[in-house]
């Protein structure tokens, strides 16, 4: 099965969204946590990162750090950049396929709602290359909901026991917090989100 989130997919998702200026991934207790595990003067990557709604309060939480953006989405990579206010911290945001190309060295990496887009043997490509350019990783994915029949871009469908197996090959420790994120319209949203550190080389 060919896996539809390529860079032309997703500039038509992000496009749609701005043009119903419908900015609807805010998950407030996700970021929360995530923020919570930052400190000011970390260098922080994150992967796909849209529009910024995450990537913006990481970077107004840091004080001498840097944040790096990607995501493989020329139009919401554009639309993150117009929206940012550039002066007290390094900032760089750009396009990039993390199949294809290679990442940055980074102290903290964070990927929500992005491990679940990858078929089996595409995750084990982009978790290598994780694994191998940060010290820390932060993940957010749902919890066993919205598989490939219910969101045609999702591949993967993880428990709290079959994500921490997946996490376990590529970090030594590995935590896993099981909740429900309230998202809009007051939609409760089952989450996993893991704080991997130790990474196995």
């Amino acid at each position: 099965m060919k896996n539809i989130n390529t860079a032309k997919y997703w500039d038509s998702t992000y496009q749609k969204q701005l043009d119903e200026n419908n900015d609807w991934r805010n998950y407030q207790m996700t970021f929360a946590f995530i923020l919570d595990e930052i400190d000011p003067s970390d260098i922080v990557m994150e992967l796909g990162c849209g529009t910024g709604i995450l990537g913006a309060q990481i970077i107004e939480k840091l004080t001498t750090g840097t944040y790096i953006g990607y995501d493989i989405s020329q139009v919401a990579v554009e639309a993150f950049e117009n929206k940012v206010t550039r002066g007290k911290i390094d900032i760089f945001i750009k396009r990039l396929d993390v199949l294809k190309d290679n990442l940055l060295f980074t102290n903290v990496l964070i990927a929500t709602e992005f491990l679940e887009h990858f078929h089996d043997d595409e995750l084990e490509i982009v978790m290598n290359k994780i694994k191998k350019r940060c010290v820390r990783a932060i993940f957010a994915v749902p919890n066993d909901h919205w598989d490939n029949s219910q969101c045609p871009e999702h591949y993967q469908k993880w428990t709290k026991k079959t994500f921490r197996e997946m996490l376990s090959k590529y970090f030594n420790k590995v935590i896993i917090l099981d909740y429900m994120d309230r998202v809009h319209m007051n939609a409760c949203d089952p989450k996993l989100l893991a704080l991997c550190s130790e990474v196995k080389r």
